[in-house]
């Protein structure tokens, strides 16, 4: 059980700027949420607004994440799955064909028990090098709902790119 004094000794002598988000998980994932932990958890609140993790995008956690899709991969393909614990603020979701061709796919959320809920869907042929516009934010991103595509055709090879921010 974490004390508000054990928050504070664990994240001195850091500065703000210096906090993470890992440090902040560390220091607190021992405070139960009880009566007694009430300094706890104002302090837990405090730190996480004073380091803009409150649901706003965190400083210097900004991603863009590529995955390449080879020619001929069809069917349901996992394209980002965070870390346990982190929630990412997708803005953007591209994707390129890589030697032009047919290429249609759709970009979907989905759960552990194969759950999905489709965010955009594209199909044609493209150039190579062109980028098609696939889903613009906001889309929230976590371990537990997770960002998946299912290709239908993919002649050349396709690369999938997301732009985000860690909220959480």
């Amino acid at each position: 059980m974490a004390s508000d004094e054990n928050i504070f000794s664990n994240l001195n002598p850091k500065t703000l700027s210096d906090v993470t988000a890992t440090d902040i998980n560390r220091t607190t994932r021992d405070v139960h949420i009880e009566r007694k932990n009430l300094d706890a958890l104002k302090t837990t609140v405090l730190i996480n607004k004073s380091v803009m993790r409150d649901g706003s995008p965190m400083p210097g956690t900004g991603v863009v994440e590529s995955v390449n899709f080879a020619a001929d991969t069809t069917g349901h393909q996992d394209v980002w799955r965070p870390d346990p614990g982190e929630v990412y603020l997708v803005s953007t979701i591209s994707v390129k064909g890589d030697g032009g061709g047919d290429v249609n796919l759709s970009m979907s959320l989905e759960n552990a028990n194969a759950d999905r809920a489709l965010l955009d869907a594209s199909t044609g042929t493209i150039s190579a090098g062109t980028i098609i516009d696939m889903v613009n934010g906001p889309v929230y991103v976590s371990y537990d709902c997770f960002l998946q595509a299912y290709i239908g055709t993919n002649t050349n090879g396709a690369t999938i790119t997301i732009a985000a921010h860690r909220v959480r």
